[in-house]
């Protein structure tokens, strides 16, 4: 029997059935109340010493750490809500809801950054409830890790 969390499951379950079967090297990010990561190296789950590898929201960033930034817990603490919440609102324009995805989106690109100097994957994967208001906070993401030093691409 073999016990693994869940983001190490969404990484390697990405690779092996989902968007992420034509890379052999990938990274999948859980966004939801919390924020996990999951690292696949040559077609394989890596997972390191006690299924740590890939936990980079444990990381410090800022005040506190990634997760803080790059989960439910950001629309919770800075906006008092909830991400569906405040994705309804900024579907119709409000520009306090707008403005946290933007903030979010922003914080998640330092997140990218982070990843892709430590791995340099393939492709980074989201998951996760938060994946679902992917849109909003699509274009900022990928704003913040263009000022990468290596050469990239980012989709």
């Amino acid at each position: 029997m073999f016990v693994n969390n869940d983001a190490n499951c969404f990484a390697i379950g990405v690779h092996k059935y989902g968007v992420g079967k034509p890379f052999k090297n990938l990274v999948g990010i859980t966004l939801g109340t919390g924020t996990g990561g999951g690292i696949v190296i040559n077609g394989h789950l890596y997972s390191g010493l006690f299924s740590a590898a890939g936990e980079w929201c444990s990381a410090p960033y800022l005040d506190h750490n990634y997760e803080y930034y790059c989960s439910g817990k950001f629309f919770h603490h800075f906006y008092n809500s909830k991400p569906k919440a405040l994705a309804k609102l900024a579907l119709y324009g409000d520009p306090i809801a707008m403005k946290a995805y933007d903030e979010f989106g922003h914080h998640l690109g330092e997140l990218f950054k982070v990843i892709m100097y430590s791995l340099a994957p393939e492709a980074i994967v989201l998951g996760g409830s938060i994946r679902k208001t992917y849109p909003l906070f699509k274009k900022i993401t990928f704003e913040v890790p263009r000022n990468f030093c290596l050469p990239i691409s980012l989709g």
